[in-house]
């Protein structure tokens, strides 16, 4: 570790800039409605780069709200995980059904009959009586 490059970077300037460029981490996924989305900013030999990170997450045909996150790393991140690193938000998602499956429970849909068919029901139920 260079101490002298250390001590640079943790002056109150330089640590500033440096967390101003930081995403917002509380404004993604928490009470928030849609997709998450991340920022991921960076400079390289004088060139600012910004990554917008975009998930809209679905499962079983229903939105899923994370507040997810991904570094410069790529490495994604969830604060339902909080130890826990993922090389891809499908990974991600595989890991929390199989943590929170109550959160994930396949719900039966009943079975509606079409108008057409109760009446026919109807009409043969009618002629029974006779």
């Amino acid at each position: 570790m260079d101490l002298k490059k250390l001590a640079k970077s943790a002056t109150p300037k330089r640590l500033a800039a440096y967390l101003a460029g930081l995403p917002d981490l509380m404004q993604y996924g928490h009470g928030r409605k849609g997709p998450s989305e991340t920022v991921r900013q960076e400079e390289h030999n004088g060139h600012r780069i910004v990554i917008r990170t975009i998930y809209d997450v679905q499962v079983d045909g229903t939105r899923v709200q994370l507040p997810l996150s991904v570094d410069n790393k790529g490495q994604v991140h969830c604060h339902s995980l909080p130890n826990y690193e993922f090389a891809s938000a499908v990974d991600m998602i595989k890991t929390l059904i199989d943590n929170f499956p109550e959160d994930f429970a396949l719900k039966k849909k009943p079975v509606k009959r079409s108008g057409a068919h109760s009446r026919h029901a109807k009409l043969k139920h009618r002629k029974g009586r006779k």
